[in-house]
């Protein structure tokens, strides 16, 4: 196993990283947690998740003291440098959302150490198409069992696994040719309901048509409408002035800033308006804001 260490790494938190609705294939880790080949940390300062992303498996931890950020597992140094977005100055975007609306500033301080992953476009795909009308705890489920039932599992990850589950193999989630390939009935045991046919067409359409690069390709994907093929344009495409905009968001738009929760229009001018090129990081923000203070009044 490779072990990857970045020095100096600000805003970062990987609480707020992973538990902000960008992803579905980490879990946290607790400090007694060992690998064979990795040192004990009892540090209440240290933080561990374990996960996938796209083809690779890692434990990922976090120092909040020192800023020191480790991978190890699968993955170059350059993928886990771009998938965190390290060369981003992640403190010039909040001082400009806060500068430009200090109305969004309880919800940066609140979830100050958000980085937006730069994530497979496929996997985006199929894992926001799972995540539609679905709660956080299904969405895993039903990505794991996909990856499992149907994907490859991640060479040398089994120790990476372990600290999951004892019997869990990282496996990475199958490709849109082997998807393809199958029929929705082969998906049963995977309890997708309706987004198993999404899946299978979405498959097939990126084999006929090649990968979505804008917003209106994406929309043009089976069972895709515009919360999620922003979703996927933000955290698969990296165009950070999308602006997902979903229960969470309609709520906390309307405690912030008194837009009308049933007016997806206004709400997406709004966000145009105010945040414009920096939308995606708004979102974030404020989405895990509202998601974490839940009903309670702003």
């Amino acid at each position: 196993m490779n072990k990857i260490i970045f020095h100096d790494v600000r805003d970062c938190n990987l609480e707020h990283i992973f538990q902000c609705g960008q992803c579905f294939r980490w879990e946290p880790v607790t400090a007694d947690t060992t690998l064979s080949t990795h040192e004990n940390i009892n540090n209440d300062c240290v933080q561990r998740y374990v996960g996938i992303a796209n083809k690779y498996a890692a434990l990922v931890e976090y120092d909040l003291e020192s800023k020191e950020l480790k991978v190890t597992g699968s993955g170059s140094e350059e993928f886990w440098h771009s998938y965190f977005d390290l060369d981003r100055d992640y403190s010039k975007i909040k001082n400009t959302l806060i500068l430009n609306d200090d109305t969004i500033e309880e919800a940066i301080k609140f979830g100050d150490g958000i980085r937006i992953l730069n994530q497979d476009l496929w996997e985006t795909i199929l894992s926001f198409i799972i995540s539609q009308n679905n709660n956080i705890p299904r969405i895993k489920g039903c990505i794991n069992n996909l990856s499992r039932h149907f994907g490859e599992e991640i060479p040398g990850s089994r120790e990476i696994g372990s600290l999951i589950n004892a019997d869990f193999k990282p496996c990475s989630l199958p490709s849109p040719e082997k998807i393809a390939e199958l029929d929705v009935e082969d998906l049963s045991p995977i309890r997708l309901g309706y987004r198993a046919k999404y899946i299978v067409n979405s498959a097939k359409q990126v084999l006929e048509r090649g990968m979505p690069q804008t917003y209106d390709d994406l929309l043009e994907l089976t069972g895709v409408g515009p919360k999620v093929a922003n979703c996927i344009a933000l955290f698969g495409l990296s165009k950070r002035e999308s602006f997902p905009i979903d229960v969470w968001v309609r709520r906390v738009m309307n405690h912030v800033y008194g837009l009308p929760e049933d007016d997806f229009k206004v709400i997406s001018e709004f966000a145009s308006s105010n945040f414009g090129t920096l939308g995606g990081y708004a979102q974030q923000y404020l989405f895990y804001y509202m998601r974490e203070m839940g009903n309670k009044k702003l």
